[in-house]
């Protein structure tokens, strides 16, 4: 669980930079766009992936889900959208998440 918000701030961007579909400036200007709107908010970390009520670890295939599942699971927590480029993000693997949790680029 973090305990610094500025540090949670920070996880999407590398996920986020990593797509190959978008040049970094491309991703960083989605980013930086989408952080500008009305809809975006930052949210304290006030979960953990050890929790076993808030993620089914038996659905996480990989490390490279790891973020991806902490951020649905916050957006979750805190009745939220995770709003992503990466469409391999497993709505199954955390507990109570739907579809309407989670948005595609």
């Amino acid at each position: 669980m973090c305990d610094h918000a500025e540090r949670c701030r920070e996880n999407p961007q590398p996920a986020t930079l990593s797509q190959p579909r978008h040049t970094p400036t491309e991703a960083l200007a989605l980013l930086t766009k989408a952080c500008k709107t009305e809809h975006h908010d930052y949210r304290a970390c006030s979960i953990s992936l050890t929790d076993d009520t808030v993620v089914d670890r038996s659905r996480i295939l990989g490390h490279r889900q790891i973020t991806g599942i902490y951020l649905l699971a916050l957006a979750v927590a805190n009745d939220g959208r995770f709003v992503t480029f990466d469409a391999s993000v497993p709505i199954q693997a955390v507990h109570h998440a739907t579809k309407d949790h989670l948005g595609l680029f």
